[in-house]
């Protein structure tokens, strides 16, 4: 997949799971990481839960909530905000999704295992295809997702203009979507793409894409310069833009702006599909700046949060 199958132990990309020395179980964001630290987010603990002895305390997504965790943050001055973090001497096992699909395909078990070997199946004739969410620490109950990891560009792309007719929409995700977010339904209908989540058969997925090459650390310092929302055109059918976080690159400034805006940075999962396809959308966020004068919106900050609305 990557190329240095050897190293991918080393290698701490989005949505390997790592756990630290008290069993707590935590969800790796992004591919960049500073020395010593592993940006993640903590889903499960030890107790008294329905995950097999873990209780899962990220009951519900969205960046805006990651801040109200019990674990470490701190302000990260490269991008210009607050992250969740573990030290790497506090981690005693990174779980690597790639192999346990392949551990899933050569020995699946209970209903849940089977279901996600075919979901594996299917995908792994268009691309490179791991598993995370609760199969991948192996602590899923009879009624979990299965959610799939997908690597690299070409299978990215390939995988979301070739989604075979099996994985169908659920409408009840919208009204999830509206909830959760607290959006309308109108705009939750316009985001929502069976791309990202759906039902094959009976079982609901996810499936997250994931850039298979580890960027370096700080490449840029960001600094924060305000709120802003602008009417943008957005490249569209990017894999940068199903990647998270999801960087889409703006072709046309509409609103009136004196800033010269490069890239809308999402950290809200649920916008990638609109920015995905791209075109006119109004996009509302925290405006930063690089050092070279250049202009970003960010979305998913704690104080700002944000949206992409499809125009």
């Amino acid at each position: 997949m990557i190329g240095m199958q050897s190293q991918r132990s080393e290698l701490f990309l989005d949505h390997d799971q790592i756990i630290d020395k008290n069993g707590k179980i935590y969800v790796v964001i992004g591919n960049q990481h500073p020395a010593g630290e592993v940006f993640a987010y903590l889903k499960y603990v030890r107790g008294e839960g329905k995950w097999r002895g873990y209780e899962r305390v990220f009951k519900k997504y969205g960046a805006f909530r990651l801040l109200s965790l019990p674990q470490d943050f701190r302000y990260d001055s490269c991008l210009g905000t607050e992250v969740p973090y573990v030290k790497r001497s506090c981690i005693t096992r990174h779980l690597i999704p790639e192999e346990r699909a392949m551990e899933l395909i050569n020995n699946s078990g209970d209903e849940v295992e089977e279901d996600a070997v075919s979901i594996i199946t299917e995908l792994m004739k268009l691309g490179e295809i791991g598993i995370s969410g609760s199969l991948l620490p192996k602590i899923h109950r009879e009624f979990s997702d299965i959610d799939i990891v997908v690597y690299g560009c070409k299978s990215t792309l390939k995988i979301a203009d070739e989604l075979p007719s099996s994985f169908e929409d659920d409408p009840l995700i919208i009204n999830e979507i509206s909830i959760d977010y607290s959006i309308n339904e109108e705009l939750a209908r316009k985001i929502y793409s069976r791309i990202r989540r759906g039902k094959f058969g009976k079982r609901r997925y996810s499936i997250t894409y994931v850039d298979d090459i580890p960027k370096r650390y700080c490449n840029k310092v960001f600094y924060s310069v305000g709120e802003v929302e602008v009417e943008v055109e957005v490249e569209g059918g990017e894999c940068n833009s199903l990647f998270y976080p999801s960087i889409s690159n703006i072709s046309r400034v509409i609103s009136n702006i004196d800033k010269k805006l490069v890239q809308v940075i999402n950290f809200e999962g649920i916008y990638s599909y609109a920015l995905y396809r791209g075109g006119r959308l109004k996009v509302r966020g925290l405006l930063q700046r690089d050092e070279e004068g250049n202009h970003y919106i960010l979305i998913g900050d704690k104080r700002i949060g944000g949206y992409v609305k499809p125009i």
